[in-house]
């Protein structure tokens, strides 16, 4: 038996907008960046992983109140995206292989938000993006191999975010 456990994963762990109070369009930004670092300290395989993972995107939107409560927005994103993975072996000799992969994107992305007060609000979104990406691996005694590829993504509504409003 096997059990798989799915992550929620929004990499804009930042994002800040400005909005017209009366027309409603305005700008939308939203950054993120992880850093993680795995360490295998097995006498027979150590290894070191390290990732970094940088986003952004910047858009132009439109928000819409629907009811007393309810907030809805759209808008069009532009997407830039670097991931870059090392991992070092060191059990015979030293053994180090990089991936990178950076890409470019657009897209649409929808919101609907509940205000449970004047400045907290619940929401969600759902984005549809299409990005152009570039894959680069390399390592010890191994040929550099680049990959470019296409992706239509939609990313559903699964997370509820809780927003801080200045």
């Amino acid at each position: 038996m096997s059990s798989e456990c799915s992550s929620v994963n929004n990499p804009y762990l930042i994002t800040y907008a400005v909005n017209s109070i009366t027309s409603g369009w305005g700008l939308n930004c939203g950054l993120g960046y992880t850093h993680e670092e795995v360490r295998n300290e097995d006498p027979f395989n150590p290894f070191k992983t390290t990732i970094n993972d940088l986003f952004f995107r910047l858009g132009v939107e439109r928000k819409v109140a629907i009811g007393e409560k309810w907030m809805t927005s759209y808008g069009l994103d532009i997407l830039r995206e670097s991931e870059k993975n090392i991992t070092e072996s060191s059990q015979s000799g030293t053994f180090k292989t990089e991936t990178r992969n950076s890409g470019t994107g657009m897209g649409l992305r929808f919101t609907l938000n509940y205000s449970i007060s004047e400045k907290i609000l619940l929401g969600t979104e759902a984005t549809y993006y299409y990005k152009w990406m570039k894959e680069s691996r390399k390592g010890t005694d191994i040929p550099e191999e680049t990959e470019k590829s296409k992706q239509f993504i939609f990313t559903v509504p699964i997370a509820l975010f809780l927003m801080l409003k200045f």
